[in-house]
C-alpha cells in the first residue's frame, strides 16, 4: 500500500447527480466479508453501477485497521479519480486527513465519490 502525501491529495465531495436522489434508506445490507458493516440502499447503488464492491471493501478494511479511524464515530471516505489511478482519504468530516492512500489502477466510471462511515453503517451523505 502505497500512502498519499497530504500536499498532492486531490479531494472529492460533491457525488453525481444520480447518487444525490438517494434520501434515507429503507434497507440496510450486510456482506459476509464485512460482517460488522451495514450499507444503505445507495452505497449499494454504487456499488452494482459501478462495479464497486472493491471500494465497500476497503473502507471496511481500513475502518478496522486504522487506528485514527476506528477511534472516530465519524469518517468521511473520498475517492478522487484521475485517469486509471485514484487517490482515497478519509477525513473525520472537519478536514482533518486520519489517513490517505494512492490506488494504482482503477476503472471506476466517476471523477469519484463521498461516503459517510456513521458508527458503522455507510451511506452516502444526502442519506444522512
Amino acid at each position: 500500500m502505497k500512502i498519499a502525501r497530504a500536499e498532492n491529495i486531490k479531494r472529492f465531495k460533491d457525488n453525481p447527480s444520480d447518487l444525490n436522489e438517494f434520501y434515507g434508506t429503507e434497507n440496510y445490507y450486510k456482506n459476509e466479508l464485512m460482517p460488522d458493516l451495514r450499507y444503505t440502499d445507495g452505497v449499494k447503488h454504487v456499488a452494482q453501477t459501478r462495479d464497486a464492491y472493491w471500494l465497500l471493501h476497503l473502507i471496511y478494511l481500513r475502518s478496522k485497521n486504522i487506528k485514527a479511524i476506528i477511534q472516530e464515530p465519524f469518517v468521511t471516505a473520498e475517492l478522487s479519480v484521475e485517469g486509471d489511478s485514484a487517490v482515497l482519504v478519509f477525513t473525520d468530516g472537519n478536514d482533518n486527513i486520519l489517513h490517505a492512500e494512492d490506488i494504482e489502477y482503477t476503472d471506476y466510471p466517476d471523477e469519484g465519490v463521498c461516503l459517510w462511515l456513521v458508527d458503522g453503517i455507510l451511506l452516502l451523505p444526502s442519506e444522512y
